[in-house]
């Protein structure tokens, strides 16, 4: 058998979602929770509400923020822009541990500790219909989609 990892070296594949959510009861006010969860564990409870962590939330512009001058095009590009920066932001600390991994001290099947270096890594995003329509820029475009999506919501 070939080893395809270092001994003592234990990969975690990450699953990032985002869902969309109002805040107040008029749906006026939203925010864009970002989430992790992981890989290892099996879908039925990796979904449930307790198996993801909150790890920030994207920044989002009203109608009310558009400056006059500026184009509807010109417009969707600042939102882009701003899009990838926050998201960039959330990936700096993972990225900065996808290089080196970190030491833990993890219970084997056996029941005894050992340290072992755990390098997680982003496997792929989760999104819904609504925020692939806006990363993509394509409205019900869920079949034939070029990314991964879910098809289940969050309640």
């Amino acid at each position: 058998m070939q080893a395809y990892t270092q001994p003592g070296v234990i990969l975690a594949p990450l699953i990032m979602g985002q869902d969309g959510t109002t805040i107040d009861g008029n749906s006026r006010r939203s925010l864009i929770p970002v989430y992790l969860t992981s890989a290892n564990i099996r879908a039925t409870i990796r979904n449930l509400p307790h198996a993801r962590v909150l790890v920030g939330y994207l920044p989002k512009y009203s109608k009310n923020d558009k400056p006059r001058h500026m184009s509807d095009e010109n417009w969707k590009e600042v939102k882009r822009v701003m899009y990838k920066t926050a998201m960039a932001a959330i990936f700096q600390p993972l990225r900065e541990v996808e290089r080196t991994g970190v030491r833990m001290q993890l219970r084997c099947r056996s029941g005894d500790m050992h340290v072992r270096t755990v390098v997680p890594f982003l496997m792929f995003y989760s999104w819904d219909n609504p925020e692939i329509a806006k990363i993509t820029g394509h409205r019900d475009g869920y079949v034939g989609m070029p990314m991964i999506c879910s098809r289940y919501y969050y309640h």
